[in-house]
């Protein structure tokens, strides 16, 4: 049985979240430019339906590791006639024991699940990098933005940081470490 797919069209400046229903996208030719793109098979707040994304989108979604099952935000920019794509992986997918997603694949036909990603707890062990006190305070930083993303998506609530906001935490964390010295 065929499920009917709506094309999910990607509004300027309007962030869009999609759930993946498969990783690599299936490679087509645009009808109106002849570009290669790639068509999505994504659920768009619960509706079965598909996109297309150009090949730098999709080699952005590859970088990040998106798997079938993961939540994307695609934020689509138009700046005269180019359009450039912002993708953001949001949440890691179920990996609940028994849990196969979407795309899983097959290995002597059974099913095999996708392997889970390496955990951010493991991250956290690691001693800061950076040889400066600056470079350890954005080190800082980043780790502070994605555990307090975590804890949002804990709370169904979805929390982005930009790499000013990261910046400014890191700023914080320096100028407070230089005052707390100097007294």
């Amino acid at each position: 049985m065929s499920v009917t797919r709506e094309k999910i069209r990607l509004s300027s400046d309007s962030p869009t979240i999609v759930t993946l229903e498969e990783a690599d996208g299936h490679e087509t030719r645009s009808q109106i430019t002849g570009a290669t793109e790639y068509r999505y098979s994504v659920l768009c707040q619960g509706t079965p339906g598909f996109l297309y994304l150009p090949a730098a989108a999709r080699q952005e979604l590859l970088r990040q590791a998106a798997q079938p099952g993961d939540q994307v935000r695609i934020l689509k920019q138009v700046h005269g006639r180019e359009a450039t794509y912002s993708i953001q992986l949001l949440r890691e997918p179920s990996r609940l024991r028994g849990h196969y997603p979407v795309g899983a694949t097959t290995q002597n036909g059974h099913l095999r699940p996708v392997p889970p990603r390496p955990s951010l707890a493991a991250a956290e062990t690691r001693p800061l990098r950076g040889s400066s006190h600056l470079a350890q305070c954005l080190c800082a930083a980043i780790d502070a933005a994605i555990e307090a993303a975590e804890y949002a998506r804990s709370k169904n609530f979805s929390v982005t940081f930009l790499g000013s906001d990261i910046r400014a935490i890191a700023n914080s964390l320096y100028i407070n470490d230089q005052n707390g010295a100097q007294q």
